[in-house]
């Protein structure tokens, strides 16, 4: 059982590297097909919830067209009870404006792959 905990742990840590990274390719295999994500901060997404691979993916490129940067870099990590809740560092950047702040998210997962990413009580 902590094998699966531990691997589910991995995944998220490969998401947000893949967001950092720039690799939407990387991020839709780590994410199951039917996934939801609340979006990171609410006012840097045009909607609040996102469905879906393509959810994710649009999230993604309204990211890329509004900044010129964005980061989101995990900054601690736990399992409990088969969420994996990170802490991570968000960090948006365009001409004469930056966002920066921490978020706590609760991932869930279906089948090995991440099935949700929700905004969590704390960060």
């Amino acid at each position: 059982m902590r094998s699966v905990a531990h691997q589910h742990v991995r995944a998220v840590g490969r998401f947000y590297s893949a967001w950092s990274r720039g690799d939407l390719d990387a991020m839709l295999k780590l994410v199951d097909r039917a996934v939801t994500a609340e979006a990171p901060l609410g006012f840097l997404c045009t909607q609040r919830t996102y469905r879906g691979r393509d959810g994710i993916a649009a999230i993604f490129a309204e990211h890329a067209t509004r900044w010129d940067h964005t980061a989101l870099t995990l900054r601690d990590i736990e399992e409990r009870d088969d969420v994996v809740t990170a802490c991570v560092q968000l960090d948006a950047h365009r001409k004469g404006e930056t966002v920066a702040g921490r978020i706590a998210v609760a991932c869930t997962f279906r089948r090995g792959r991440i099935a949700s990413l929700r905004r969590a009580a704390s960060a």
